[in-house]
């Protein structure tokens, strides 16, 4: 018996490192006020366009004053198509009356993916980001354009899917820069689990569950992250691997995977149909060609039963495809979800199953599989 450690960004996320989807996009339009008021910007390599005038004045008029560039951000977030005409701040200290000049700051975004993301709010996850850029693929499709058109259209979306990705993979080489695992993990990774808590056995040897607990005999962390936090996890008396099944940051040997992953989905059929590849540049299927990662997973649940423990995973459908695999392989005899719950007590147990529901077609293996939240915990976090 193995175990299979699924980990998402709410693992980062549980080691208090800045890399959800809203904590990104704060810091990189902060960075770009910031370039913007000191001229020292690329606006070829941005994904937003700003645009600074300046007028002296001692004097408020009403305006809203702001001190910093997450006042700017503050006020951009709260009405983002405005900046494109043109928003005037005023620039004081305590209160409108010291107000000593303004500001005009013009915001235009240069992708309209990224468009689409500012109006969505900042509290999308990464799996929503790409469903987005699928939704996209799906619009040229329903446009029923000609094939050269429908491939400059494929291509300019391709391109801004890049450039987020790029700024991206920058702003997680800032943030997990000297990171450390939480201990807490460490132990995690080494948890009996009750024979008897397992349902599901209609397709593995009655002799895994001769015994009161499980034995396993490897942990296998499969990584949808690409910080690799979790190769600082040591478990003392198991076996263990890692499988950086999207890529890692800096390593040209396992390029980064960022794109859509449901070829399940009705829609993609079509698609296919069109013989247009611009269509599949981000498929994630076509990135796992480019490394022995994928051929590593499928051997590992091919091989022997295993429990999947989720660690910060939404399991949303922008992975479908794998996960799918790994749910309903027969091999599989067990989910554990670690879910989080925040200060106010409402955690997110219900909505990640109701998401790993997705991906099953057997909804019979799903119930068997799937443990209880009895069974299950809160995903540790580090205090600050």
């Amino acid at each position: 018996m193995n175990k299979l450690i699924i980990i998402g960004n709410g693992f980062d996320l549980a080691h208090g490192l800045k890399t959800s989807y809203g904590q990104f996009l704060k810091s990189y339009l902060m960075q770009n006020i910031e370039d913007a008021l000191s001229e020292d910007r690329n606006d070829d390599q941005r994904i937003f366009k700003i645009q600074v005038s300046r007028s002296y004045s001692s004097y408020g008029n009403g305006v809203d004053v702001y001190r910093t560039p997450e006042d700017v951000y503050n006020i951009f977030m709260k009405a983002p198509t405005s900046f494109n005409s043109g928003v005037t701040l005023g620039v004081g200290h305590q209160s409108r009356s010291m107000i000593t000049h303004f500001v005009n700051f013009k915001i235009a975004t240069q992708s309209k993916i990224v468009t689409k993301l500012i109006e969505a709010g900042p509290t999308l996850l990464w799996v929503d980001i790409e469903k987005i850029f699928y939704n996209e693929l799906k619009v040229i499709l329903a446009q029923n354009i000609s094939d050269r058109s429908a491939v400059e259209k494929l291509r300019i979306l391709n391109h801004e899917l890049e450039v987020l990705k790029v700024v991206l993979l920058e702003h997680l080489k800032k943030e997990t820069e000297g990171a450390k695992i939480n201990k807490e993990f460490e132990k995690i990774t080494e948890e009996k689990i009750y024979s008897s808590q397992i349902l599901e056995r209609d397709f593995v040897a009655a002799s895994y569950f001769e015994k009161e607990y499980l034995k396993f005999e490897k942990i296998i962390f499969l990584d949808f992250n690409y910080t690799s936090i979790v190769s600082q996890c040591y478990p003392n008396e198991t076996e263990s691997k890692i499988i950086p099944i999207h890529g890692v940051l800096s390593n040209d040997d396992f390029p980064i995977i960022f794109g859509y992953g449901d070829e399940i989905d009705d829609v993609y059929q079509d698609i296919e149909k069109t013989n247009i590849n611009e269509y599949m540049t981000n498929i994630k299927s076509f990135g796992y060609f480019k490394s022995h990662h994928y051929s590593d997973l499928k051997r590992t649940i091919d091989s022997d039963p295993f429990v999947v423990y989720i660690w910060g995973h939404s399991c949303g459908l922008s992975d479908r495809t794998l996960l799918n695999m790994i749910f309903e392989n027969d091999n599989c005899v067990g989910i554990k979800i670690f879910y989080y719950k925040k200060e106010d007590g409402i955690d997110n147990y219900d909505e990640i199953t109701q998401n790993i529901s997705r991906h099953f077609k057997n909804k019979m293996k799903m119930r068997n599989r799937v443990l209880n939240k009895t069974l299950c915990a809160e995903i540790p976090q580090i205090t600050q």
